[in-house]
């Protein structure tokens, strides 16, 4: 597995977490001072601050996680990813400096083995980053992008209401899937099998992928049964970064 499906299937080992944490905290300490020396409102003072707050969402993501309360807005998580890309570039060259085997490229294969981890942690939780909402509620600028993602469009709900920004109407479950079904729970089960056969090579979930991997979009569905549906599934595949 590759690129960004193995980015959001990416887990951590509590050792290799402890490994990235030792180095970003010292990040964390040495940017801090660092900051304190320059005057606020100057670019070297605010790259500073990005950075430090790039490195503290990561830590916690890295620590311990984050649960729906004090789960870092998508903004902030695209800020961190910038920083973090930045402060990986900054360091390879540092790296590249410094002849192997000394102290000095030693400490700095570590911290970019750090801020690598960082990174990816902060790439998988923007993966992760889904929601599901009903298309009867109201929309919210939480939301980002909203896609539906039903075959046919929603009873009694005008365009303009339904605040849709993309109709993809080719990831939902064939017809007659959708009509067997009938969100039957007892055929939970089943209806995800035959969903993810029929998900494999459908071009329309690899533009779904593409879309989630930028972060910020809501999967709309029209169901009332907000357990079993399509979209479960779909944020299921989006999140373990599988094929279907």
């Amino acid at each position: 597995m590759n690129g960004p499906a193995a980015i959001r299937a990416a887990k951590f080992t509590a050792d290799e977490s402890r490994e990235a944490l030792r180095p970003i905290a010292s990040l964390i300490g040495k940017s801090r001072k660092a900051q304190q020396k320059l005057a606020p409102g100057t670019w070297q003072h605010r790259m500073l601050g990005e950075n430090l707050k790039a490195l503290r969402i990561a830590s916690a993501l890295l620590s311990k996680g984050t649960d729906d309360a004090d789960r870092p807005a998508r903004e902030d998580l695209q800020e961190a990813r910038r920083a973090l890309a930045s402060m990986i570039n900054k360091t390879e060259k540092a790296k590249a400096i410094f002849s192997p085997g000394t102290s000095q490229h030693t400490l700095q294969r570590n911290r970019l083995a750090a801020l690598r981890r960082a990174e990816t942690a902060i790439k998988r939780e923007l993966a992760m980053s889904v929601m599901l909402k009903r298309v009867y509620e109201p929309p919210a600028k939480t939301d980002g992008k909203r896609i539906l993602v039903d075959r046919l469009w929603p009873r009694g709900l005008s365009k303009v209401k339904a605040g849709i920004d993309l109709w993809l109407k080719d990831v939902a479950p064939s017809t007659g899937l959708r009509q067997w079904f009938g969100h039957a729970p007892e055929k939970w089960p089943e209806f995800q099998r035959r969903y993810r056969a029929e998900l494999k090579g459908n071009p329309a979930l690899a533009e779904l992928k593409a879309l989630s991997r930028q972060g910020g979009i809501t999967l709309v569905y029209a169901a009332r049964d907000q357990m079993h549906n399509e979209a479960v599934v779909l944020k299921e595949i989006i999140g373990r970064g599988a094929s279907a």
